[in-house]
């Protein structure tokens, strides 16, 4: 578990008293200073030359007093970002994608629709006119100025008022307000051009931030709970810290500003270390793409400011709200532009267009500033190759999904873009999978690449707490944290498959009434897990200690297996005695799912699984089903006695207006037990082409071994001890009669032939066939020796180092008999 950086709840203390005097003098606290454990990573140079120390009495440090723009942009640099523009501003065009804003008739920009929208329009407005100097935008800037905020917040002051945190988003409201508003402040102050001939909006912008920061930081600190995660609180606690540090020269005339700063600063230190505890972002890419951002803006001008870095990975360890973020967004990036693994509220809600369509049909976009801050500041190939992945899916966007805020920033920085794009990502040597350990996540994939010959396939399975382990050890150190777990699921153990450019097995979506059996999971009596069927109270924070006991154990992931045990009885209430499920995929080929479940008393138990397209029986082939997508198969082979199926459309709760609004999203199998107090569930699905529907034959092997026959193909499968086994899971893959690859999570396999492979120390390993010599792929928790036996004599060693390690391997086996 990483370490905490725990701020001393005195300092929360002093905040709640501070706000109930509601004094204007400065606060005790001064502003946040930096520390030798504070200031940026010494190994970045440009982050050290850009950070100094904020002095007593100062917000910001002394260099940037006066200096503007600087919350995330220099005037170098935006310098820099003109002459990118200038060199090819076709290649930029869909960042200036206004949707005709600067000709809108302004609207008041206080009511709750109009803000959030017009603001971020306005702030695109604000960042092409400091990129291009075209004067349309200057125009459209000051109209808006003049008319949408001057008369709501200055002169008749009808000001945002926060009234609780996800109250009709007020709280989104007022942050959005405040972000864009200081950010295009910081741009606009420097331009004598603008100043001179319009002389009055600089003042109008200043007095509106004063206003409505004051109203916010009066709302805010007044919250006795505090949900630090949730987008709506960070957002509105990131404007806060965003004013104060734009209008950090009015300090002597308006001490409130400390206060501002001082209450951004500390709730916002306590919502990055929840964020960002493996890199993993508990409320679904939606909420990402969305929101994200507003927490890594504030960190950065902080950072800017100060030298605080909430951003990467600092020398103790700590997780920043950038650390694993690439690998993230890898992962959760499926192989077709606009395609994002479903899990949590994905999607559009009701009425949002596109909310009764499948994912499917939903084409999302990736947010870039949260790549162009990591291009900056913790550059890899992933992000080189998700930048363009990104900027290549953008092409084609509908308007709608084309984020004015992004766009305003990514202009900026430009740049940061055009070096992205340009570098060529070396993704050798980077594993395509990856274990998110906080959040108990395995995410699988053969290669970053694919073609035709070699068809990606990607897989995901979760099985974790809803924020993660670290999470249970803040609410003891943050007892004032109000947790907002509202947009998780109840999918502990589910699954999804994406193959050939198609979802095969997936979930179905942002749901209202959030249910089990819209995921890959277990139902117990037709009923799923926590509190399902409600918006946003499935989970109870006081149950936490007993979501921390959801977690993935004996997780093996290789290039050719992906493989772990789901502990998921606490996932159901009342509590089941034991429940299980043990998952091994195989070259992305086939999968064989074991749910080992006991309880009290007798239940019936359905095993589910989703897929966009209907499902069928699989022609000639008994207790096997199939659907297919485009040029996706997937197909479900039953090794269960008595189990009685069901193929329908998951009806899905996407509102409720006033009475529940119901949509079609998927299509489900359900296979379901008699009543029994115990079950032993085995299935295996196959991933193939739907031009391919081959009668493969999957057979049991006693209780722990499966066979599976597919075309010239045969691979067995171990899913737990037994005579030629010994270990927790494994297999072994020929083709043709020609051995491909074989491997184990344990300590000995036996294999036809007469042949084995055995560890002198039980571990992970796993060999494949690469152009005629086998690659081995070792996981030792001690240094040990694979030992190969054929026909009761040893044919070839190979000594294995501790830790994960790759060699060559010489050893030729004779063809399969």
């Amino acid at each position: 578990m990483k370490h905490l950086n725990y701020i001393n709840i005195s300092l929360w203390v002093a905040i709640s008293l501070m706000a109930a005097s509601c004094t204007d003098q400065p606060s005790a606290l001064s502003g946040p200073k930096a520390t030798e454990e504070t200031i940026t990573d010494p190994t970045k140079e440009h982050e050290s030359e850009q950070a100094g120390q904020a002095t007593e009495g100062s917000i910001i440090a002394p260099r940037f007093h006066g200096v503007h723009p600087r919350l995330l942009v220099t005037d170098e640099q935006l310098q820099a970002a003109s002459a990118v523009w200038k060199e090819n501003p076709g290649r930029y065009r869909f960042l200036a994608d206004t949707r005709g804003f600067e000709s809108r008739q302004p609207r008041p920009m206080q009511e709750a629709t109009h803000g959030w929208d017009d603001g971020r329009a306005l702030l695109l407005c604000g960042a092409l006119y400091a990129v291009t100097k075209h004067p349309s935008y200057k125009k459209a800037i000051h109209r808006w100025i003049q008319e949408g905020i001057k008369p709501g917040f200055v002169t008749d002051p009808q000001l945002i008022k926060i009234e609780g945190i996800g109250v009709q988003n007020k709280d989104l409201d007022a942050g959005q307000f405040l972000i864009t508003s200081a950010i295009l402040y910081d741009l606009l102050i420097h331009d004598s051009a603008y100043q001179q001939q319009y002389p009055e909006d600089l003042d109008v912008l200043e007095k509106a931030l004063m206003a409505q920061a004051a109203q916010t930081y009066e709302d805010l600190s007044r919250l006795t709970r505090v949900p630090y995660e949730q987008n709506h609180f960070y957002i509105a606690a990131s404007g806060l810290g965003l004013a104060a540090l734009a209008l950090t020269e009015k300090l002597p005339e308006q001490p409130e500003i400390q206060q501002w700063h001082d209450y951004a600063y500390l709730t916002m230190d306590r919502s990055h270390q929840i964020l960002s505890s493996d890199g993993f972002y508990y409320e679904g890419f939606s909420y990402w793409s969305a929101f994200y951002v507003y927490a890594t803006i504030y960190a950065e001008a902080l950072m800017r400011a100060n030298g605080v870095n909430w951003l990467t990975t600092k020398t103790n360890g700590e997780a920043g709200l950038l650390t694993d973020l690439d690998v993230y967004l890898a992962h959760i990036s499926l192989p077709k532009p606009g395609r994002f693994y479903g899990y949590a509220d994905y999607g559009p809600m009701y009425p949002w267009k596109g909310y009764d369509k499948p994912l499917g049909e939903i084409d999302a976009r990736l947010a870039f500033y949260p790549l162009i801050q990591m291009q900056e500041y913790s550059p890899s190939p992933l992000v080189s190759k998700l930048l363009q992945r990104g900027w290549k899916s953008h092409e084609h966007a509908p308007p709608q999904y084309v984020n004015f805020v992004d766009c305003a920033l990514t202009l900026l920085r430009l740049p940061l873009l055009k070096k992205g794009l340009d570098k060529t990502p070396a993704l050798a040597g980077i594993p395509p999978y990856h274990y998110f350990s906080d959040h108990e996540v395995i995410a699988w994939r053969k290669a970053w690449n694919s073609n035709q010959e070699d068809p990606e396939t990607v897989f995901f399975f979760k099985c974790g707490p809803p924020e993660g382990h670290t999470a249970a050890e803040y609410r003891k150190a943050f007892p004032e944290w109000k947790m907002g777990m509202g947009h998780v699921q109840p999918d502990a153990a589910s699954f999804n498959f994406f193959s050939r450019g198609e979802y095969l097995a997936t979930s179905s979506g942002y749901s209202m009434a959030k249910k089990t059996d819209e995921h890959n999971c277990l139902l117990v009596d037709g009923k799923g897990q926590f509190k399902e069927g409600t918006p946003w109270k499935t989970f109870d924070e006081r149950d936490y200690d007993r979501y921390t006991q959801l977690r993935l154990n004996n997780v093996w992931l290789a290039s050719s297996v992906a493989s772990a045990t789901a502990d998921v009885a606490a996932a159901y209430f009342p509590k089941l005695d034991h429940y299980e499920r043990q998952l091994i995929l195989v070259d992305g080929r086939w999968l064989a799912v074991r749910d080992k479940v006991t309880a009290e008393e007798s239940h019936a138990y359905s095993w589910v699984l989703n897929s966009e397209k209907p499902f069928r029986n699989h022609t000639g082939v008994e207790d096997a089903w199939i659907t297919t997508n485009g040029a996706a198969a997937l197909t479900v082979f039953s090794l269960n006695e008595e189990m009685e199926a069901e193929m329908a459309p998951t009806r899905v709760t996407v509102g409720f207006d006033p009475e529940p609004v119901i949509a079609e999203r998927a299509h489900h199998l359900k296979l379901t037990t008699p009543r029994l107090p115990e079950a032993v569930i085995t299935n295996v699905v196959r991933i193939g082409a739907s031009a391919d529907e081959t009668k493969a034959e999957v057979t049991a092997e006693g209780d722990n071994a499966i066979r599976i026959v597919d075309g010239d193909s045969t691979c067995t499968i171990f899913l737990g001890p037994e005579a030629r086994f010994d270990g927790i899971s494994g297999y072994y893959w020929d083709e043709g009669g020609a051995w491909r690859s074989m491997g184990l999570n344990g300590s000995r396999m036996e294999m036809p032939g007469n042949r084995s492979i055995e560890l002198t120390v039980a571990g992970q390993i796993v060999l494949n066939l690469q152009n005629g010599t086998w690659q081995v792929e070792a996981h030792m928790p001690e240094t040990g020796t694979l030992i190969v036996q054929e026909a009761g004599e040893i044919a070839a060693t190979l000594d294995l180092p501790k830790g994960p390690s790759m060699q060559l391997f010489d050893w030729q086996p004779a063809a399969r008999k």
